[in-house]
């Protein structure tokens, strides 16, 4: 079992913390096209905020995620409820996924055109 824990920097009080029994990599495949792990894990391009705040972008390049299905887990965190929109959520993930990692590279980031409406 892997447990890993969380808190924000500016206010120590919102936190998260889970365990997670991590899957045999000997089972992990490549999430399908159109599947919801596609979906949600094979993400090819970038956003990032630089010192001055601009926003920038770049392509990112890696084999797709091997992934597994995990089974066993359970997550609580205060993140949500810090705002007063929602109550923290305590309880077991309705999916879950996880990869032993891939090598990633990325293009060099580019700024975002400005919205000019």
């Amino acid at each position: 079992m892997i447990e890993y824990s969380g808190r924000r920097r500016i206010d120590r009080r919102i936190a998260y913390q889970g365990q997670v029994r991590l899957p045999n990599p000997q089972h992990a495949a490549p999430a399908e096209p159109g599947t919801l792990e596609h979906f949600l894990v094979e993400r090819y391009r970038l956003f990032a905020v630089d010192r001055r705040e601009v926003l920038r972008t770049g392509i990112v390049h890696h084999a797709p995620y091997q992934l597994s299905l995990v089974q066993d887990g359970v997550i609580s965190e205060n993140f949500s409820s810090a705002p007063g929109l929602f109550e923290s959520l305590s309880a077991v993930p309705d999916h879950w996924a996880f990869s032993w990692g891939v090598d990633v590279r990325v293009s060099p980031l580019s700024v975002v055109a400005a919205n000019t409406e």
